[in-house]
């Protein structure tokens, strides 16, 4: 803040040090200003948390926050008083120069963020120090098509999946064909990198999940993979998956290669690049648990004719882009991801981070994947458990749902799931309601109410949550 918001005395913009806030009043104000008091306290949250309503002043527009600083608008300048820059006000300059300034600022702060969890994803994906990069062709589908009844693209919401999904799903013709009927294959040449393993849903053996490296910033992910190829499964060395424990290596392999068999479920399938990063994520930092999640990338988009239509006809989304999208992210909106306050972002709490349940503290407000014009609640915790809901009606697109907005009240109902959304519409049960507000530096109050209709809702209690992205 220093950098950009030097002190230089002016005549008094506003006596005192305190000033009545007009908490009801309805303002306009530009881009700049809404840019400005977005970006503020994402940078500066020791000067800028805690934001109060718009208030006027002789012409001035301001909001007061919790460190005293005051923020002040008129003819298009910013203005600045309190705190650290004292009883005479501050003026940086136009707020055109200033969100320029912020703009800069956060973007290399995103830099940073994003450098450190690439740092973490190549510790592990990357541990053999590969440095070749490249984007190279997939020239092999993971399945045969006559064996995929479906593909389910990106940003599915289901269950503890409670954030958009960053991999999509091959359905097998046949869910109840026995372990190990399908094949699974190379889909280019590279190294397998890292394997891994859980218990099956059965508790009668094990389910894969195996990394294959290209290139030094380009990754194929497989999951639920009932069993390896003895080919690949020979070069394991002995014990290296004993007990939970991860192998990282380098198992050459080529495209076409048959990597393993899976059964009646899904095969879990995506790419990553990162020389490549999703702008949709406001704060890649909150993501390191899972740092390969901000490099997705378009599958569909990494094969050539004629491979790339055939995993298309299959592909159950018809709006563009048809890989789906994960980022729905909007600087100073409703829209997108956000965790709890105080539980370490995606990584949950320290109570539930190394386990099942790191998702309680996650909630999703995104569009449904396979209509994207109708929205999806997504809650880490209704009624104690994972549960995404759909609304009765929305005001507005929750992109453009700001602090200007105000208190917004949604009737929860039951969601779409697999199919159009017809169904969810004056018929549909009530699930609930939730009450959403956005509050200046990225924060979003929520409080819901299960099983209680909006008409008996009447405001905020102090069971009320703070959200951050």
């Amino acid at each position: 803040m220093r950098r950009l918001f030097h002190t230089v005395t002016l005549s008094v913009l506003l006596a005192g040090s305190c000033l009545p806030l007009s908490s009801h009043a309805q303002f306009v104000i530009s881009e700049n200003a809404h840019q400005v008091f977005t970006l503020a306290p994402q940078l500066y949250p020791e000067l800028f948390s805690g934001g109060g309503a718009l208030g006027n002043f002789e012409g001035y527009i301001y909001r007061q926050y919790s460190s005293g600083v005051f923020i002040g608008l008129k003819d298009e300048r910013l203005h600045l008083l309190g705190g650290p820059f004292g009883n005479n006000v501050s003026s940086p300059g136009t707020l055109a120069a200033v969100r320029q300034q912020l703009e800069t600022e956060k973007a290399a702060k995103n830099a940073a963020e994003r450098a450190v969890v690439r740092t973490e994803l190549m510790r592990y994906w990357n541990a053999h120090g590969a440095t070749t990069s490249g984007t190279p062709r997939l020239t092999h589908l993971p399945m045969r098509m006559q064996d995929v009844e479906s593909i389910v693209p990106l940003g599915l919401i289901v269950g503890g999946h409670v954030t958009p999904i960053d991999h999509i799903y091959f359905g097998p013709i046949d869910r109840q064909s026995a372990l190990g009927a399908y094949q699974v294959f190379v889909v280019g040449n590279g190294v397998i990198s890292e394997i891994s393993t859980r218990p099956n849903h059965s508790n009668t053996g094990f389910e894969y999940r195996v990394v294959l490296q290209h290139t030094a910033n380009f990754y194929s992910y497989y999951d639920l993979i009932d069993v390896l190829d003895p080919a690949i499964a020979s070069q394991i060395p002995a014990g290296a998956l004993d007990n939970g424990k991860i192998y990282r290596g380098t198992i050459s392999v080529t495209g076409g290669q048959v990597l393993g068999r899976i059964g009646g479920k899904t095969l879990d399938f995506a790419n990553y690049d990162t020389n490549s990063f999703l702008p949709g994520f406001i704060r890649p930092a909150s993501y390191i648990r899972e740092p390969w999640k901000v490099f997705t990338v378009d599958t569909f988009a990494a094969y050539d004719e004629p491979l790339r239509s055939q995993l298309l006809a299959k592909n159950n989304r018809v709006a563009e882009p048809r890989i789906g999208k994960i980022d729905y992210d909007v600087s100073g909106a409703m829209r997108g991801n956000w965790f709890l306050q105080g539980t370490n972002g995606y990584a949950g709490a320290a109570e539930v981070a190394n386990t099942e349940r790191y998702y309680i503290g996650h909630m999703a407000i995104a569009p449904y994947v396979l209509d994207p014009s109708y929205y999806i609640i997504s809650l880490g915790s209704f009624k104690g458990q994972p549960t995404q809901l759909g609304v009765r009606s929305m005001p507005a697109d929750p992109a453009t749902i700001t602090p200007a907005s105000g208190i917004i009240k949604l009737e929860l109902v039951q969601q779409p799931n697999g199919g159009p959304p017809a169904f969810s519409n004056a018929q549909s049960p009530m699930l609930g309601t939730i009450l959403l507000q956005v509050l200046p530096g990225e924060q979003l109050k929520v409080q819901v109410f299960p099983d209680i209709g909006p008409a008996s809702v009447s405001g905020f209690t102090d069971a009320a949550q703070i959200y951050v992205r």
